[in-house]
C-alpha cells in the first residue's frame, strides 16, 4: 500500500497541505487553550475560544494584536470565518481535481461536503465563490456590513494581492487558491 502525504506535482499540493497544517496548528492552540483555562466554566471557555480564534485572523491577516474587547470579539468572528473559508476553498479543489468542476450553487457544495450553514459567515451572509481566470478560486465573506467592498473589476489585482494570503478588503474577508492543472484522465 503506497501512502503519499504530499505528491510532488506541483505547488498546488503544497499549498493544500499548508492549508491543512495551519488548520491543524489552530485546532492543537484552540484545544491547548480551553485546557488552560482549567475553570470548567463555559463562558471561560468561550472567551478563550474567541481570543484564539482572533489571535489567527490577526496573525494570517498581518493584523495589529488587540486589547480592545470589541476588536477582539470582531477578530474572532473573522477568525471563525477564516477557518470556514478554508474549508470551502479545500472542498472546491478537491471537487476540482476529481471532477473538473468547482461547485459554486448551494447543493453543488451540499454534494461536496459544504452545509449549508457552513456557506453562512459568522454574520449571516452566504460566502460568495468567484473562479478567475478558470484557475483561481476566491472565496469571499462580506463581512458585517454585507457590502461587497472588492474590486471586481480589477480581477488580477485581487488575485495577486490573495497570493500572499488572505485579505481583510474593507470589512470583506477575501481567500483564494490556484487550483492545480488537472491531469490527463482525470
Amino acid at each position: 500500500m503506497k501512502l503519499t502525504f504530499l505528491p510532488l506535482r506541483n505547488g498546488g499540493s503544497a499549498l493544500r497541505f499548508a492549508l491543512l497544517l495551519l488548520l491543524l496548528a489552530a485546532a492543537i492552540v484552540v484545544v491547548i487553550e480551553i485546557h488552560r483555562l482549567k475553570t470548567g466554566s463555559p463562558a471561560a471557555a468561550r472567551a478563550g475560544e474567541e481570543l484564539v480564534s482572533a489571535r489567527l485572523f490577526e496573525a494570517v491577516t498581518h493584523q495589529e494584536r488587540s486589547a480592545n474587547p470589541q476588536l477582539v470579539a470582531l477578530h474572532a468572528l473573522y477568525g471563525r470565518s477564516l477557518v470556514e473559508q478554508g474549508l470551502i476553498l479545500s472542498a472546491c479543489a478537491d471537487a476540482w481535481e476529481k471532477s473538473g468542476i468547482v461547485p459554486t450553487t448551494e447543493a453543488a457544495l451540499i454534494k461536496v461536503g459544504i452545509s449549508s450553514a457552513a456557506q453562512i459567515d459568522p454574520w449571516g451572509h452566504a460566502y460568495r465563490l468567484l473562479l478567475l481566470r478558470s484557475d483561481f478560486l476566491i472565496v469571499q465573506s462580506t463581512g458585517p456590513s454585507g457590502q461587497d467592498d472588492v474590486p471586481w473589476n480589477y480581477p488580477v489585482d485581487v488575485q495577486t494581492a490573495l497570493q500572499s494570503g488572505p485579505k481583510l478588503m474593507g470589512d470583506n474577508l477575501v481567500v483564494g487558491l490556484k487550483l492545480r492543472p488537472r491531469l490527463p484522465g482525470r
